[in-house]
């Protein structure tokens, strides 16, 4: 079995879906439809411990708060996560959804409810976290950048600063696993509502938008954007030494080459996100609340 701390080995099929998150997945959104009459009863449900009784992995002291609210939304608290002897446990999930007036007549979630999506996004993380601690007894690399950028994103708030992060964010290996995983999943539950062309579907899609245009992105309009940030020469550098861990003084090179690495990463990003397509169609050619951030393309061209 090969090592998965790095983008290209983390084992997905071939497809870029992954078998185990899809089954976890529809264990979940079961155990919400069985709990969906208290669910539209209080608007809120707290669930305890439902995942002990799943086949295929071990779980213990697990916790899913479920709200009927105006928004999508999914959150797992990764620190939380213990992962010891194959048992995963104080798994953490908060999710939050939009309930159609005809599932609150029927007391049931239909398949193409976006919870479907977020629960496989927050998923695709407990399963990489999973697999890389049975491979390299630690965490991804991901994931302590995530954590590091996270920092300063609390640290510096100005716009310029706040949306080159998040093309950054977007660009996290663990992150674009899980939109992969996600795309997978939206193509899925609208496939049995009959997508005639799954690649003009996959290439309308927000996530794949994302992607060419991080896969084309100008590494120098983007420091440009930066220096106009108040705070600079501070970001360059805690971006340089705390989330590159780079000894290098030369800060600015080190931002560029990064930014070259994200255009490199979602130029095989867009590869990936197309294959998902094989999953339900067969092709001889084809061409090549973070998560619902909008972004203005245009700001980002010369």
């Amino acid at each position: 079995m090969s090592m998965i701390t790095h983008y290209e080995n983390f084992l997905f099929e071939q497809y870029g879906s992954n078998k185990i998150v899809t089954k976890l997945s529809e264990y979940i959104l079961k155990i919400i439809n069985i709990n969906l009459g208290k669910l539209i009863l209080n608007k809120h449900l707290l669930l305890n411990n439902e995942l002990t009784n799943y086949e295929d992995i071990s779980f213990i002291n697990d916790k899913i708060s479920i709200k009927i609210s105006n928004r999508n939304y999914g959150n797992i608290n990764t620190k939380s996560i213990n992962i010891n002897n194959d048992i995963i446990s104080d798994i953490d999930m908060k999710l939050e959804f939009i309930l159609s007036s005809k599932e609150i007549t029927a007391k049931k979630i239909f398949h193409n409810n976006y919870i479907f999506d977020t629960i496989s996004h927050e998923i695709s993380h407990i399963i990489e976290l999973y697999l890389t601690e049975q491979q390299n007894s630690r965490k991804a690399k991901s994931w302590e950048n995530g954590e590091n950028l996270q920092k300063l994103q609390k640290k510096y708030t100005d716009k310029e600063w706040s949306d080159i992060s998040y093309f950054i964010y977007l660009s996290l290996p663990h992150e674009m696993r899980a939109r992969i995983e996600s795309l997978n999943t939206d193509i899925t539950k609208n496939n049995i509502n009959g997508i005639k062309n799954t690649q003009k579907y996959i290439k309308s899609t927000k996530i794949y938008k994302d992607v060419l245009f991080l896969s084309k992105i100008d590494e120098n309009i983007l420091l440009k954007k930066l220096k106009l940030d108040n705070n600079y020469k501070h970001i360059i550098k805690d971006f340089s030494e705390l989330f590159l861990e780079n000894d290098n003084k030369n800060y600015e090179n080190n931002f560029l080459k990064y930014i070259r690495n994200i255009k490199t990463k979602n130029e095989k990003l867009l590869n990936k996100l197309l294959k998902v397509s094989y999953n339900f169609e067969n092709y001889t050619e084809w061409d090549y609340d973070f998560i619902n951030t909008k972004i203005n393309y245009d700001d980002y061209k010369k």
